[in-house]
């Protein structure tokens, strides 16, 4: 009976995920502010590596885009400014003031070193809706790479945001070979924080990466927190980049995974190029936003069918898989154009 009820649930996702790639409504935008940090971790997921290259966007082409947003999306989006760092974006106030008088919900992606109390206010009172912190290691790997202090300053940042009227926080970490056997010491830090989502992703670099094994001992551990945690306030979830069978994902995630990037979401580099996601290889990018003259609607219609429609898919490495009909690849942040298959796979587990 149970393996029948998970056969239909399978099928009605899929009709979803179908569905919402037909209709493609733009939910997010994520504008990248620049491709530079100030603290040297392991590594996060973000690769700044695809906008490094050509001239970086100033703070009136990041004005020109918000308020072609408003123009042809009105309230219904919201913007996540991101890096790199993006509170090392030396006008990030005109940013933030600019989207507050566009009435655009917007939140930020950050490490939280620098976000000081009064620039949560600050934030707070030009109208920030969410915050994700990106947390990696243990306090002696940070100090260690940046010098005494670093930990208790992304810790203070953290409680910074919490303690503002902002109603949605997370913390983001990419599990690599470095951490993955710190995720216990780590998940307890989370929790101290009062932050109410601890989302668990998989850092895809070739030499961090880790193997099988440890991606096994990964989704153990998270099938486990969230058994443990489910009647506590933080809730803990593996990371939207990879595709599950239904009856594993259950087990690890709240919703169905569904690749979001050229469906709901929409990536604009530091250099203007376009993308589905900041995470995606460049050869995802589908064109710059000064060539384009800043009509993202136009940009959002015509140029991201091979992001909603994946045929493509069976002309690779996934096309004799039993699962590719669900899976489609998983995630274009996953998938790596070089090898014609996701750097993670759940079925090569």
């Amino acid at each position: 009976m149970s393996r029948l009820l998970n056969y239909f649930l399978r099928e009605i996702n899929d009709f979803h995920k179908e569905a919402e790639a037909e209709n493609h409504i733009l939910n997010f935008v994520y504008l990248q502010l620049n491709n530079n940090c100030n603290i040297e971790s392991t590594k996060c997921i973000m690769d700044c590596e695809a906008a490094r290259s050509g001239e970086q966007m100033q703070t009136n082409t990041y004005i020109k885009i918000i308020d072609q947003l408003k123009k042809q999306y009105k309230k219904r989006i919201a913007i996540v400014l991101s890096g790199g760092e993006p509170l090392l974006f030396p006008e990030m106030e005109i940013i933030a003031n600019r989207l507050k008088e566009n009435k655009l919900r917007w939140g930020l992606i950050t490490d939280g070193t620098l976000l000081t109390k009064e620039k949560a206010k600050f934030f707070e009172q030009n109208n920030i809706s969410s915050y994700s912190f990106y947390l990696q290691n243990l306090q002696k790997k940070y100090d260690d790479c940046n010098g005494n202090g670093t930990f208790a300053k992304i810790i203070t940042g953290i409680e910074n945001a919490v303690q503002t009227k902002v109603k949605y926080h997370e913390i983001i970490t990419s599990v690599n070979k470095s951490n993955i056997n710190d995720l216990e010491e780590i998940g307890k830090i989370v929790k101290d924080t009062g932050i109410q989502t601890w989302r668990i992703d998989i850092l895809p670099e070739k030499e961090l990466k880790i193997d099988e094994n440890q991606y096994r001992q990964l989704l153990d551990f998270i099938s486990e927190e969230r058994e443990k945690t489910r009647y506590d306030e933080i809730n803990v979830i593996f990371g939207k980049y990879a595709w599950l069978p239904y009856e594993a994902e259950k087990k690890l995630r709240m919703n169905h995974f569904i690749c979001r990037s050229g469906i709901n979401d929409i990536a604009i580099r530091s250099n203007g190029q376009i993308t589905g996601s900041l995470l995606s290889d460049s050869g995802f990018d589908v064109g710059n936003i000064k060539n384009e003259n800043y009509d993202i609607k136009k940009i959002w219609e015509k140029k991201f069918s091979h992001f909603r429609k994946r045929d493509w898919i069976y002309q690779t490495n996934c096309g004799n898989c039993k699962n590719v009909r669900h899976c489609k690849g998983s995630s274009i942040e996953y998938w790596s154009p070089e090898s014609k298959e996701p750097a993670f796979c759940y079925e090569k587990r």
